[in-house]
């Protein structure tokens, strides 16, 4: 379900839970008083998390986003004509600059994005059994 700006986000619960088993990322809740963060990358389902994004413009609007992301990343050109042939030659390759651009930009996101996952229900028997070790960690 997508929710539009016209939707009003319900209240958060007043309890959340976390099923986890005991390894060093559980030690450190307590001893530290620090969660982890899962990267995206060690899910099961490849595409969960999968970002995406559309680029409208035209096209020079649309390789120039693409410029500044290379930028951004530290891929330099001596001159803007030499990064504008090597964006119009990725382009002429049959690559759609605005599919480089969501690629690319997807990837920078995944790699600094972390997850956290709650829920309202501490007795649910298939969370217990994957998240909490076979039932034996602890929520």
């Amino acid at each position: 379900m997508s929710q539009s700006s016209e939707e009003v986000p319900s209240p958060l619960p007043p309890v959340l839970y976390k099923y986890y088993e005991f390894n060093e990322w559980t030690q450190a809740i307590f001893e530290k008083n620090e969660i982890y963060f899962q990267s995206p990358d060690c899910f099961n389902d490849p595409f969960d998390s999968k970002i995406a994004h559309t680029y409208k413009g035209t096209e020079d609007q649309r390789i120039s986003r693409l410029i500044a992301c290379w930028r951004k990343e530290g891929v330099a050109f001596d001159t803007d004509e030499i990064t504008y042939a090597k964006t119009q030659e990725c382009a002429m390759n049959g690559q759609d600059v605005a599919k480089v651009m969501d690629k690319g930009t997807a990837e920078r996101l995944r790699k600094r994005l972390g997850v956290f996952c709650m829920t309202t229900d501490k007795q649910n028997l298939l969370m217990w059994s994957h998240y909490a070790n076979a039932h034996t960690g602890f929520c």
